[in-house]
């Protein structure tokens, strides 16, 4: 009887599956070769996957978006092969939970996977052993992945250490390859640079983002991948330091001009730069007001701009209708004079009468004890699905557990329950960790009410104190539904099953 053997091939980027190179054809003809080696070998199919990362936890996810996870699934449905050939386990997927759920789509139809890389004999697959072969392969395609992505980290550092910008030029550069196809440099883009220039001159002339965008898109310069110019691709191209020859990537960056491009900007205009930049954040967003920062629109929950129209009252309005020509995106009209919210926050601050600060800091010791009760009731959730596991492998391991789909498919809620317990308990950790101390929060009402007068001290002196405190004033459809010291407020993540 004729062996019938799948192959699966599978690469994790476009450029690995283009015609100069030899990664899937070699995955094939590996493939083509062993079951030419087995007696009654006969290849009759192969799914090719050519190029994506496959990072996926549900099996439906895969087969959405990956033709040849739809496939193997309806060739599994009608029992079209024997044995599923791969390299590797992990070019089944690149999580646990992937490579079991396709795996055990396979034994279901009563066909094996046979890996390469960790051999089994065929016919076999339902011995515990083979089971531990499996799970040691996966956890060896995820340490791949974690050594994948560190080695990714350290070479975009290198990168940007020897001067080449870490990511994607900016507007008004091209990368310049070298010998071997990687960049060595970059070089002033025709038909781009331009359009960069005449932003530069506009902004150092003072003249805004807005007529910014309208002079560009009034002029023959069009962005990269746009129709029309925009306001944050115009503000970020003259807050990008890359044109003064300047690359960066977290901690690591150049203090000099790189020799590997040319700059736009000598060490002249780009002083004129910075002190142009400075200016814009002293006088954008009115900052002549001690609630500045802290008014947030409540339908939103994006901070309100502080505007001050001439010989009008100073008011806040919702950004995010403010700039819904711009973004796209919008909220509602949200209006409210910034003399309502000082006059709420001033009487909201008077915690010197008898027992104000201990009823304001009482908000925060529940937030406390609710996180210590979650955390570790999370705690002993997630320890008990690894024992449930444990108690499953061992009976598996020593023969009182049969191996068939009633198993397989417990492993896999098993699996999908330990990942989000494990989850929700670091979540928990983090807030933890961001949660103050009570006495901390104390000392910062304590200064935050030394005076109840907001205009008594410097604006600027003001505003940072409440900011500090984590006050927070909620407006929508031009009213103050709530004021909050609610930076800190504990939420809980949301629970999963059991």
């Amino acid at each position: 009887m004729a062996l019938r053997v799948a192959i699966w091939a599978a690469v994790s980027t476009p450029q690995q599956a283009t015609v100069d190179k030899d990664s899937l054809p070699s995955q094939v003809r590996d493939g083509r070769e062993w079951a030419a080696e087995q007696e009654g070998g006969e290849v009759v199919r192969v799914y090719e996957v050519p190029g994506h990362s496959r990072k996926f936890i549900f099996f439906q996810d895969a087969e959405r978006q990956i033709e040849a996870y739809r496939q193997l699934r309806e060739d599994c449905a009608s029992q079209a092969f024997d044995v599923l050939w791969c390299r590797a386990r992990d070019r089944l997927g690149r999580t646990d939970a992937l490579i079991a759920q396709a795996e055990a789509l396979v034994t279901e139809a009563g066909a094996q996977v046979f890996s390469a890389a960790m051999p089994t004999p065929l016919g076999q697959s339902s011995e515990a052993s083979s089971l531990f072969l499996a799970a040691i392969e996966r956890a060896g395609a995820q340490h791949e992945n974690i050594q994948r992505l560190s080695r990714t980290l350290v070479g975009i550092r290198a990168r940007t250490l020897r001067g080449l910008h870490p990511a994607v030029w900016p507007h008004g550069y091209r990368s310049v390859p070298g010998p071997e196809g990687s960049a060595v440099g970059a070089e002033f883009a025709s038909g781009e640079i331009e359009a960069v220039r005449e932003a530069t001159r506009l902004f150092l002339d003072g003249i805004g983002y807005f007529r910014i965008v309208q002079a560009l898109n009034a002029s023959p310069w069009r962005p990269r991948r746009a129709a029309h110019w925009r306001y944050a691709c115009v503000r970020k191209m003259m807050l990008s330091d890359v044109y003064a020859g300047l690359v960066g990537y977290g901690d690591a960056e150049t203090t000099e001009p790189s020799e590997l491009f040319p700059a736009l900007w000598d060490a002249s205009t780009y002083r004129r730069i910075l002190e142009e930049r400075a200016r814009r954040r002293r006088s954008g967003g009115s900052p002549a007001s001690p609630v500045s920062g802290i008014v947030v629109c409540a339908r939103c929950e994006h901070p309100m701009t502080s505007m001050k129209p001439p010989n009008q009252a100073r008011f806040f309005r919702c950004r995010t209708h403010q700039e819904r020509s711009i973004t796209g995106l919008d909220c509602h009209y949200n209006y409210i004079r910034e003399d309502e919210v000082v006059a709420l926050v001033e009487a909201d601050l008077r915690l010197d009468l008898p027992g104000g600060l201990d009823a304001l800091l009482a908000r925060h010791v529940p937030a406390h004890s609710r996180l210590a009760a979650d955390l570790e009731a999370a705690q002993k959730q997630y320890s008990a699905i690894l024992e449930r596991q444990e108690r499953m492998w061992r009976a598996v391991s020593d023969g009182t557990l049969p191996d068939g789909p009633a198993r397989r498919k417990v492993s896999t809620e098993l699996e999908a329950q330990e990942k989000a317990a494990k989850e929700r308990v670091e979540a928990l950790q983090a807030q933890t960790v961001r949660l103050p101390d009570v006495e901390e929060v104390r000392q910062r009402y304590v200064e935050l009410t030394a005076s109840q007068d907001l205009r008594s001290e410097p604006i600027e002196v003001v505003r940072a104190r409440l900011q500090h405190a984590g006050v927070k004033v909620f407006v929508e459809e031009g009213k103050i539904v709530t004021l909050v010291y609610g930076q800190y407020d504990y939420h809980c993540p949301h629970d999963i099953g059991h």
